[in-house]
């Protein structure tokens, strides 16, 4: 039995398939550039989005100052959420309330129905008797995918307290409409490290956008009373869940109102 023998390829007929092969690699690189080109131009990088862990100050739109980034914004993994329009103000101004370069803020991870922001303070915000702060924070939430819509936030604080002191913690939430949606408030005076104090609100109707304004008050106590506070973080939890689609029964009610119609059209219109 004799072997394969490979047999020579003539020059002309290699050269041939020498040249196909080229135009084969160059019209597949052509368009894979050309794809690459497209999803840049289709998903092209956001401009202004921040990555966190980040300062306040970082996603500050401070209208005072001109080198602020106005579009700033923070952005899920999935896309599906988008934060943005973040304020920052206090009282009294300056020690001892928090500045916004020594707030943090945090991305945490997103679940299948909920996506939350962390708020961490450095030093906590430690204040002592007689001494109080006042913080005020804002920003607004958009469900960016549209087919999802929030269900409720959930407002949790961990704190520890001492003497006579307490902090209490209020939220109001607005529609895109700047219409009052619900409001939360959180209080502690427990003495007791990693006090976890929380509130919940239902929106009703749904929202896929809302703003949130909320007011951090903390209170030393007196000096009697041998107050302080330290704020270990604050937490914002939205949750959402897929909006409904229609049920089978209203889609056949629907189709059965449009066969129904185009009928009484055709009647009428032979009439």
């Amino acid at each position: 039995m004799q072997g394969h023998v490979a047999l020579p390829i003539p020059q002309e007929r290699y050269e041939k398939m020498s040249q196909s092969h080229f135009q084969s690699v160059i019209s597949k690189s052509t368009a894979l550039a050309f794809l690459l080109v497209t999803i840049v131009a289709v998903f092209p990088a956001q401009a202004g989005e921040i990555v966190t862990p980040a300062t306040l100050d970082a996603l500050w739109d401070d209208p005072t100052d001109p080198t602020d980034d106005a579009n700033a914004f923070v952005i899920t993994q999935s896309g599906r959420f988008r934060f943005d329009q973040f304020t920052c103000s206090a009282v009294p101004p300056g020690e001892p309330t928090p500045d916004p370069e020594d707030i943090f803020v945090t991305l945490l991870t997103e679940t299948s129905n909920t996506v939350s922001l962390l708020f961490q303070i450095i030093d906590g915000g430690l204040i002592f008797a007689p001494d109080l702060w006042d913080l005020h924070i804002g920003f607004r939430a958009t469900v960016v995918d549209p087919l999802y819509h929030m269900t409720g936030q959930t407002l949790t604080i961990t704190s520890h307290t001492e003497g006579d002191s307490y902090l209490i913690m209020t939220e109001e939430i607005r529609d895109a409409d700047m219409d009052g949606v619900a409001g939360l408030t959180v209080y502690n005076n427990i003495p007791v490290y990693g006090t976890k104090e929380s509130d919940y609100a239902d929106f009703e109707p749904r929202q896929t956008q809302v703003y949130i304004s909320k007011d951090l008050l903390v209170k030393g106590g007196t000096v009697d009373g041998g107050g302080m506070v330290y704020v270990s973080d604050f937490q914002q939890t939205f949750h959402f869940e897929p909006i409904p689609e229609p049920s089978g029964m209203a889609l056949l009610i629907l189709g059965c109102l449009g066969l129904g119609t185009i009928g009484w059209y055709s009647h009428r219109k032979a009439c």
